[in-house]
């Protein structure tokens, strides 16, 4: 059907899978700028010419989309993205210090590519600086941006192929058109990502957060699993898992995961936070207390963000 958004992503990521780039930037430009994928457009239209190496007139398309404009930040990331894939360090560094300056709170997604980035770009010292940022945050996703898997998101590129930077940006819009009315199509979105590649751990644990919200806890916990064990974003997969597994009232398996996690993880305070979670909730205090306790001792520098913990 002419004007189907749906139909019509379904068609470019068919291209994309099979490497047929020059069809899915044909695609890519056809789609219509009056409703939510016009962010998007740029950015798939770069990647397509990327895929057929192209990475000069890619980063040409989107130098004035990043450097003004709606959706700038989510622009200048994607050209450095393909500085990155092209081997232009400099450029990338400067893309990626753009998609920064206009988010001084960087999400967890853009703080880890934007390390990897600058790691290679010869500036170890920002990228620790923004991973710390992430990681000095107790919540769960800040699992991502500790050791070890810090070490591993710096030590490759969170994008390492056309089809993956596809995937990247159809999970960015997707993460936000939810709640705002737009569930279906950011689930849709999701899916896609999914199929241009395959166990992508982001769009695997927005898939399972909408699922958990629609109360699928099942299916939630079929994406969750889905996420590899190497991936910077299975700690906080295994959080999730453990806090499912308690809502299904299976309780020895939500405990079986938490005490994995710490003795893996023996420094961080999350796995024994969400344990005590779980303890207190069954009434276990004791128990409870004492992993409180032992999460708080691994908090170096408690500040206000830490007083339900205490508390």
């Amino acid at each position: 059907l002419p004007g189907n958004l749906v139909a019509e992503l379904v068609l470019f990521g068919g291209d994309v899978a099979q490497g047929r780039f020059d069809r899915a930037e044909a695609l890519a430009r056809a789609l219509g700028r009056q409703n939510a994928i016009q962010a998007l457009q740029p950015a798939l239209v770069a990647w397509s010419m990327a895929g057929r190496g192209a990475h000069a007139e890619a980063l040409a398309h989107l130098r004035p989309h990043a450097e003004a404009g709606r959706f700038r930040a989510l622009n200048a990331l994607h050209a450095a993205l393909i500085a990155d894939l092209a081997g232009r360090p400099r450029e990338a560094e400067r893309y990626v210090r753009l998609a920064l300056a206009d988010q001084p709170e960087p999400t967890l997604r853009l703080a880890l590519l934007a390390a990897s980035i600058l790691h290679r770009a010869g500036r170890p010292a920002d990228a620790a600086r923004l991973l710390d940022q992430i990681g000095e945050s107790h919540d769960e996703l800040a699992l991502a941006a500790l050791e070890p898997a810090r070490s591993q998101a710096l030590s490759a590129r969170g994008i390492a192929t056309p089809a993956e930077g596809i995937a990247e940006a159809y999970v960015a819009l997707a993460a936000a058109l939810r709640g705002q009315g737009l569930e279906e199509m950011s689930a849709v979105l999701a899916r896609l990502a999914l199929r241009v590649r395959p166990g992508f751990a982001p769009a695997l644990l927005l898939l399972a957060d909408q699922m958990i919200e629609a109360e699928q806890f099942a299916a939630a916990l079929d994406a969750l699993a889905a996420i590899a064990p190497t991936d910077p974003l299975a700690g906080a997969a295994a959080l999730r898992r453990a806090g499912l597994l308690d809502r299904l009232d299976r309780l020895p398996e939500a405990e079986a995961i938490l005490r994995d996690l710490i003795a893996a993880l023996p420094q961080l305070p999350q796995p024994r936070m969400r344990l005590g979670d779980i303890l207190r909730r069954r009434e276990r205090f004791a128990d409870a207390a004492l992993a409180y306790d032992e999460a708080i001792a691994r908090i170096a520098a408690p500040s206000a963000q830490d007083w339900p913990l205490f508390y």
